[in-house]
This record gives C-alpha cells, sequence and structure tokens, in this order.
C-alpha cells in the first residue's frame, strides 16, 4: 500500500500515468487549447479519422469543424460543455481541404466536448474531446428499427385484426382490419389502455392481459369457453358472444400469444380477433334443424350440429351444411336458397341412415 500511495503522490509518475491512459485509451481523445487550436491526439482518434500522424492535423481548429452545429460552437465558447451523435461526412473533410484523411464517406460518431476549466480560478484554458465511432451501433439500430418497422406493416395490412400491447398494457398497435371490426379507430387505441371498451362496459382483462400478468388460470371465470393454446406456449383462445360490437352482434373468436425476446423476457403481447358471426349462427341454425332428425352418438347422447358433422357418413352431409352457411355472405339470394335446398334433402336423408356411430330418433 505504501509504494502505491507513493507514486499516487509523486507529479511525476501520475503525469506518466495519465500519459499511458491516454495513448492506450480505446476511447479518441483530441486535446485544444483556449482558442480551439489542436495540440494533441491519441491513436484511437487518429484512426477514427484515417489520419497517419497528428502533425497532419497540426493547426486544425475546432470552431472550424462543419460537423459541429453552429449552437454547439456556441455553447462551448460560453464554456458549457456539449455532447451530440453526428453523421461525419469525410467528403466535406476532404472538399474544404481540413486535413489528409485515408477515410471515405461517411460515420456515426458519439461525440462529447468539455471545456478544461481551471478549478482554482476558474479560466478556461482549452478543450478535451472525446470520439467515439458507433457506426455499427446506428446500422445495427437502423436495421432492427427497419424490421419492427416491416413486422408493423405486415400486421397493419393483414386482413385478421389484431392489436399488440407492450407490458404496461398500452396499446402500441391496432391495424386497420381491427378498426373495422371494433369500430375503435388507431388514433385513440395506440398509447392507451382503453383496448377493453369496444368488447366490456366495464374494465376487465383482455386474453392479451392476462398473457402479460401471468394468469392463465383466470380464463374459464372471464370466458365461458376458453382454453390454453395448443400450438402457442403460454398462448390463449378465447370466444363469446358481444352485443353491440361496432353497432351489431357479433361471435368473437381471440387467440393471443407472449412474443419474447432473445433473453426469454416478455416484449409483446399480441391478440388476432376473428369475426365468426355467420359460422356461428349457421351452426346454432343447424343445431335446431337437426332437432327432429334426432342425431345421437352411441351412448345415446343427442349430438349438437357440430358433433354430428364430425360422424360418418351422416356427417358429411352436415360439414357440408355447415361450409354452405357459412359461405352464405358470398352468394347471391338463389344460389343461397338452391344450396340450401340440396342441403335440406342431405338432412331428410339421414333419417334413412342407420348403424355406426350415429343413429337418429326413429332407429
Amino acid at each position: 500500500m505504501m509504494s502505491e500511495r507513493k507514486i499516487t503522490n509523486n507529479p511525476n509518475n501520475r503525469e506518466e500515468q495519465w500519459r499511458v491512459i491516454y495513448e492506450n485509451s480505446p476511447l479518441g481523445i483530441e486535446l485544444y487549447d483556449v482558442k480551439g487550436g489542436l495540440i494533441d491526439a491519441n491513436r484511437a482518434c487518429l484512426d477514427i479519422f484515417g489520419i497517419d500522424d497528428v502533425s497532419a492535423v497540426n493547426g486544425f481548429m475546432l470552431f472550424d469543424d462543419p460537423n459541429l452545429s453552429e449552437q454547439h460552437k456556441k455553447d462551448l465558447r460560453e464554456g458549457k460543455p456539449v455532447k451530440q451523435e453526428i453523421f461525419f461526412d469525410f467528403d466535406k473533410v476532404k472538399k474544404d481541404s481540413l486535413y489528409p484523411t485515408s477515410k471515405q464517406g461517411t460515420i456515426n460518431l458519439d461525440l462529447s466536448i468539455s471545456p478544461l476549466v481551471s478549478s482554482d480560478t476558474g479560466a478556461n484554458s482549452g478543450y478535451i474531446v472525446y470520439v467515439s465511432d458507433i457506426t455499427l451501433r446506428k446500422n445495427a439500430e437502423a436495421m432492427l428499427l427497419e424490421q419492427k418497422r416491416f413486422a408493423e406493416k405486415v400486421i397493419d395490412s393483414s386482413a385478421v385484426a389484431t392489436f399488440v400491447l407492450a407490458r404496461d398494457h398500452k396499446v402500441v398497435l391496432w391495424n386497420g382490419a381491427c378498426e373495422e371490426l371494433t369500430g375503435a379507430g388507431a388514433s385513440e387505441m395506440i398509447g392507451s389502455g382503453d383496448h377493453w371498451r369496444p368488447f366490456y362496459d366495464h374494465r376487465r382483462p383482455t386474453p392479451a392481459d392476462l398473457i402479460i400478468d401471468k394468469k392463465h388460470e383466470t380464463l374459464p371465470a372471464l370466458y365461458e369457453k376458453s382454453n390454453r393454446s395448443a400450438l402457442v406456449p403460454d398462448g390463449i383462445h378465447a370466444e363469446g358472444w358481444y352485443s353491440n360490437l361496432n353497432g351489431k352482434d357479433r361471435y368473437i373468436v381471440f387467440d393471443a400469444a407472449p412474443i419474447y425476446d432473445s433473453k426469454n423476457q416478455l416484449i409483446v403481447a399480441i391478440e388476432t380477433l376473428q369475426d365468426m358471426t355467420d359460422y356461428k349462427r349457421a351452426e346454432e341454425d343447424l343445431d335446431g334443424r337437426l332437432a327432429p332428425v334426432g342425431l345421437h352418438d352411441h351412448h345415446g347422447d343427442r349430438l349438437s350440429g357440430r358433433e354430428a358433422g364430425e360422424h360418418g357418413r351422416q356427417g358429411a352431409v352436415v360439414r357440408r351444411l355447415l361450409a354452405i352457411d357459412g359461405d352464405d355472405q358470398l352468394a347471391g339470394d338463389d344460389a343461397r336458397l338452391g344450396r340450401r335446398a340440396a342441403a335440406l334433402d342431405g338432412v331428410h336423408d339421414l333419417r334413412q341412415g342407420v348403424g355406426g356411430e350415429v343413429r337418429d330418433d326413429d332407429g
């Protein structure tokens, strides 16, 4: 400890330590006199600017640098430190013959410039500049931003209604299809936590909220029909009727999933909404039409239209009817009536189907 204290307290040794740190620093360092004239620059700094030897920039003036803004020059003259990220253009350097450089094109620099003010007199004795080449970082940020914009564009252009929540439950994306389905505009939703409003008359969590809060166990209490996703870990599926959703009663199917970063930390939760109203009404209508037919399973329990559609030859007719009713909105009146008549003929044919896993009441 004594030897370390002797070194620290020896002014000559402290100066030598500073010189070693200065020369070997990975950070570019420039020293200027009180008028802004360059005194010295370390090796890292010379490499950044493509300069072989500091003698090549003797006489360079800090305040003549075209890459330094006028406001920052003013601040420095007033004794204020400045910090900025700049887009450094070597073509400007060559055009103005500021100094010889082997570099060309542009780079991104992080600059920190401080006046060297005496603690005793308060007088400014010069300037010290710290320079760091951040081009790789800026390029990576630009690439990530481009990827983010692409992903947002894909979601926003999707025909499936989709919204995205950040970890604070605020909406970060609300696509056009979601606007069309819910009647709520992206401008009023993005940045807010009001994504529940189109569906409920009071604040309550959506499937995306449950994913963020990791409250999957509360799903059955909130949705009559729901389950954990079989395809996406921690994903959620739910569905149900919603009254006056953008002026209509709609049957909505929700699917929500988490999106994690490379460290498995949650970034956002994404939720899709599908309007299955026509299909659901067709299914319910089919249940009513099949009731007189009386389809049962082999235990004697009555089958719904959907369940009947999963069984044998009779099921093929049921599935056909479901498909036709689900596509009714795409058909003209004549085509719609014709196809339904044909399908209903098939339903009557079910009464003739005996045996297998499905039987009728007369069986």
